[in-house]
């Protein structure tokens, strides 16, 4: 049976808006990041540890980076020698493995790539210039930077996952909470309780005077949902 070319024109017209439409839809709509490890700046100003992670380094020696270059590293080059190096170190490394005696083709080298042309540094990766680069990072303010990110990325906030057994997150919630901007949400992960790691549960209920049983740790997770809230 023919089919009348109006009708087929008009179809196709119409699959075209659609598409077009739907593309601009998810081009503009912000998201939200469900599941990060990302924290905000005011995690690192507030007790020095640096649990706010920022700059090309950081970029670089992200774990699928480094797993990338360790498929190309010299077999000198063992884990252990690698991660004893700084990370300003391991980060040289990475680059120029991956991104300077290599063309970066791989979603995660291509990730830092947009990463860096998105940020305006184009000029500076296409010289494979990383001091540049990592002065760019270093001039930058860390809250009006975290603001920029998540603007060019159409995020509209990031659920952190804040974990109180361990101290170094748990200080900045207990005896007062470090403020944070509204593009940081928490969300408390007990990761211990659920693998049943008994030693980590009991020192963090030695350390809030509450006796080491199940009762113990119900009232731990009680007070913790109450102060992440």
């Amino acid at each position: 049976m023919a089919t009348d070319p109006e009708v087929s024109s008009d179809v196709s017209r119409r699959a075209a808006e659609v598409e077009s439409l739907v593309l601009r839809v998810v081009a503009e709509l912000p998201v939200v990041d469900l599941h990060t490890h990302l924290f905000p700046p005011t995690y690192s100003r507030t007790s020095g540890i640096g649990l706010f992670l920022s700059g090309v380094d950081e970029l670089l020696c992200y774990h699928y980076l480094v797993a990338e270059f360790f498929m190309t590293a010299p077999r000198s080059m063992t884990p252990e020698a690698f991660f004893a190096l700084p990370k300003q170190s391991q980060a040289d490394l990475v680059w120029q493995g991956l991104f300077v005696e290599r063309s970066p083709i791989s979603e995660a080298s291509r990730g830092v790539v947009t990463v860096l042309a998105e940020l305006g540094l184009g000029q500076e990766l296409q010289a494979r210039d990383l001091n540049a680069i990592r002065q760019w990072f270093a001039a930058q303010d860390p809250e009006a930077h975290v603001e920029n990110v998540f603007k060019k990325a159409g995020v509209r906030y990031a659920v952190m996952t804040n974990v109180p057994l361990v101290q170094e997150e748990a200080r900045h919630w207990r005896p007062t909470k470090t403020p944070f901007s509204s593009r940081f949400r928490s969300a408390l992960r007990v990761d211990q309780l659920l693998s049943g790691d008994w030693p980590a549960i009991q020192a963090a209920l030695q350390l809030e005077g509450l006796p080491a049983s199940a009762d113990g740790a119900r009232k731990w997770l009680d007070g913790w949902v109450d102060t992440m809230q």
